[in-house]
């Protein structure tokens, strides 16, 4: 009989386990949480930070659970390890379950980063910055970066311009800068690989990178992908027939961070490599980031013999293929004539 008392105990003590184990594997970890919050386990961390971390957030926001019954929870539910380095972040009406799950799967907590198009390096370190990134990148030199992002292709550049392409990417809190950019510069290289072969006859690049250098080029000179083409089709018009390119985004790229919003008269007559007012054929690298529409227009320009264009003030473009047609447009756009 007492073989049996026992027996009934055991079983009554294992329903009330059960039942406990299930309000608190159900119920939410730290109810009164007015914001989400969030854990991370760093590399080489035990499971036991995790235990930690969730006790002190639930005991502080209107939950209970210590280090010890999470770890008792998540060891009685099977989900006691294997849990990915990482930040798990979760509100208010989060489980223990939920986020044992979550540990158990790896499922990170992923944040998004914008690389903009047309944008030059400067202002894309100034994004990541502000980023819970690894700044691994902010104080390398230019050739520095383009060694760490693994860049070689083409010819040695010394400029990440132009060599990453701009999209959303998500990033694990403490993921690497030069992660980001490595993803970047291969899906650049993904993008380009059919457009380049399929590319016009006769253009006027000695290689794919030249081609990135127009790309960009567009890429600052309008926001209007249907004039893209056409703006393109400048250029090289220019490039064929042995004009200079005259492209005021160049100019300002190369003065850096000297360009307060005003080209000068001095500036556009300051000899420097990124000069198109006094130096014939491209700059020695990209000026931007280059949207997809931009490198499609520098590989596959429009048929046409334009080799002038200027603003109409609603954003397109007006195209002239001789100066007194250009002047005329001048005139009417410009000069309000």
């Amino acid at each position: 009989m007492s073989r049996l008392k026992r027996l009934v105990g055991v079983l009554v003590l294992l329903v009330v386990f059960a039942v406990w184990a299930n309000m608190r594997l159900s119920a939410p970890i730290a109810p009164a949480m007015s914001e989400p919050s969030s854990i991370y386990l760093e590399k080489g961390a035990s499971v036991s930070s995790a235990y930690e971390q969730l006790a002190q957030i639930s005991q502080k926001n209107g939950g209970r659970l210590t280090a010890f019954q999470i770890k008792l929870l998540a060891w009685v539910s099977l989900r006691a390890s294997n849990y990915k380095v990482g930040e798990y972040e979760f509100d208010n009406k989060a489980s223990l379950s939920e986020l044992l799950t979550r540990l158990a799967t790896g499922k990170i907590t992923q944040r998004k980063i914008r690389i903009a198009e047309g944008v030059t390096w400067r202002e894309i370190k100034q994004a990541f910055a502000k980023a819970d990134l690894t700044h691994d990148a902010q104080d390398l030199s230019m050739s520095e970066l383009v060694k760490a992002v693994g860049i070689t292709e083409p010819n040695n550049p010394q400029s990440i311009e132009g060599l990453i392409f701009p999209d959303t990417y998500l990033y694990r809190k403490g993921e690497k800068e030069t992660d980001i950019l490595k993803r970047a510069h291969e899906l650049l290289n993904k993008k380009i690989a059919p457009l380049w072969e399929k590319r016009a006859t006769d253009l006027p690049y000695a290689n794919e990178y030249q081609a990135l250098i127009m790309a960009s080029i567009i890429e600052k000179e309008t926001g209007l992908d249907a004039d893209r083409p056409m703006v393109a089709a400048v250029f090289v018009n220019r490039l064929k027939n042995g004009m200079m390119l005259q492209t005021d985004p160049t100019i300002i790229y190369g003065v850096g961070e000297a360009f307060k919003g005003d080209l000068t008269t001095q500036m556009m007559r300051t000899d420097t490599p990124y000069n198109t007012y006094t130096r014939h054929g491209l700059p020695p690298t990209p000026i931007a980031t280059a949207s997809l529409a931009s490198i499609s227009a520098a590989f596959n320009p429009a048929d046409s013999d334009v080799i002038f264009f200027v603003g109409r003030g609603d954003g397109s473009s007006e195209f002239t293929n001789n100066y007194a047609a250009h002047t005329a447009a001048v005139n009417k756009y410009i000069l309000k004539k």
